[in-house]
């Protein structure tokens, strides 16, 4: 018998639909932990074409194009795939260094077709997550456009991290569904999301003691869910559950802190306690999220399989290990500490993607005859 030589090819065909704006939200991550490295004060090169102070609109256009991604591939509408596709266009106009209002602009029709989306959602699937995750996008709405009107960042920033939180909260429930809750809960997490809502509008008119109960309310929210979510039961799975349920028990852990923070400090925009409370917001909880949901998203988004390797910890780990001795920092007011620990949030980050582009490729090998053998026997 003659053993051939075999290759292995990488089977993996994603529509263009999808992968260019893929690509441009990764590219707008990149080059959102690149801007951060340049405001913790880090002497990297931006060049002329992005300025640092656009780190977190990078980073919104980034999460805002994967979840419209996500929410176009589950609709099936070709038209929905213009959420993802406008997003990601005004991560190329901050690229391009156009004026800030044409990637606002983007951003904002982006959401407006979001909205278009979860109304047919709503038409046939009208639940309590599918309306907590349409507010969301309202939220995200709102606030793109408060950014178009040119709303300082501190004063809108509330707006967007509803569009995060009451996304993932909605995910969250949808997920949970088929747990028993009783009426005194559903009405509780009910009453909680109206409120978290009335925060939000709020903040447009008393800023600081919006703050206060809009970090009220997200502790409330998180030992809501830490009760009732799903997670509970599957971190007593191994493998990628675990993973899932240890990544998002975790988040929740953030979201409370930065609802302490909210409590306790109200107005915080002229120091470093915001940098601690959105951080813990966007980082904390939601690339948290968002680090506890790839494995498990992707195959469905991109058409690739993923297989769960326990090294999806490290990363995870150590983003929340230093993003603790970040909002320490914050607090001190130590700045070697911040400086380290920002950059350590972003290795982290960048070590996440590595090991999942790692095992996008072994997972999707196939084995194929090389040219020029053939089997004999």
């Amino acid at each position: 018998m003659q053993t051939n030589l075999n290759e292995t090819k990488l089977s993996i065909n994603v529509p263009i639909e999808k992968i260019l704006p893929a690509v441009v939200g990764i590219v707008a991550l990149f080059l959102g932990l690149w801007t951060a490295l340049a405001r913790l004060g880090w002497a990297v090169p931006t060049g002329t074409a992005i300025a640092a102070s656009e780190h977190g609109q990078l980073m919104l256009a980034f999460i805002g194009t994967v979840i419209g991604l996500e929410r176009a591939v589950a609709s099936g509408r070709s038209w929905a795939y213009l959420a993802p596709w406008l997003s990601g266009l005004g991560a190329v106009f901050l690229l391009l260094n156009m004026p800030m209002q044409s990637a606002a602009l983007a951003v904002f029709l982006g959401s407006l077709v979001l909205i278009a989306l979860f109304n047919v959602f709503l038409q046939t699937q009208r639940t309590d997550f599918m309306l907590v995750m349409g507010a969301g996008v309202v939220c995200w709405a709102i606030g793109n456009a408060a950014w178009l009107l040119g709303v300082p960042i501190p004063k809108l920033v509330l707006w967007w991290a509803g569009f995060l939180i009451l996304t993932i909260v909605g995910e969250r429930l949808e997920m949970s569904r088929l747990r028993r809750r009783s009426a005194l809960a559903q009405g509780t997490f009910h009453f909680l999301i109206v409120l978290y809502i009335v925060t939000l509008v709020l903040s447009m008119f008393v800023h600081s003691v919006a703050l206060r109960l809009n970090g009220l309310v997200l502790v409330a929210m998180a030992m809501w869910l830490i009760r009732h979510d799903i997670a509970r039961v599957t971190i007593k799975r191994p493998g990628l559950p675990r993973f899932a349920a240890f990544s998002m028990l975790s988040g929740y852990f953030w979201m409370m802190s930065a609802g302490l923070f909210a409590l306790v400090w109200g107005n915080m925009e002229v120091d470093l306690r915001y940098d601690a409370w959105t951080h813990a917001q966007f980082l904390g909880f939601a690339f948290v999220m968002i680090i506890a949901h790839a494995p498990i998203i992707l195959p469905s988004l991109a058409g690739v399989k993923v297989t769960f390797t326990r090294l999806f910890y490290g990363p995870l780990l150590l983003l929340q290990a230093s993003l603790l001795v970040r909002i320490v920092a914050d607090i001190l007011v130590w700045w070697p500490g911040r400086l380290w620990a920002g950059m350590i949030n972003v290795a982290a980050v960048l070590a996440f993607l590595g090991v999942l582009a790692t095992q996008v490729i072994i997972s999707n090998r196939q084995p194929g005859r090389e040219k020029g053998y053939e089997k004999q026997t």
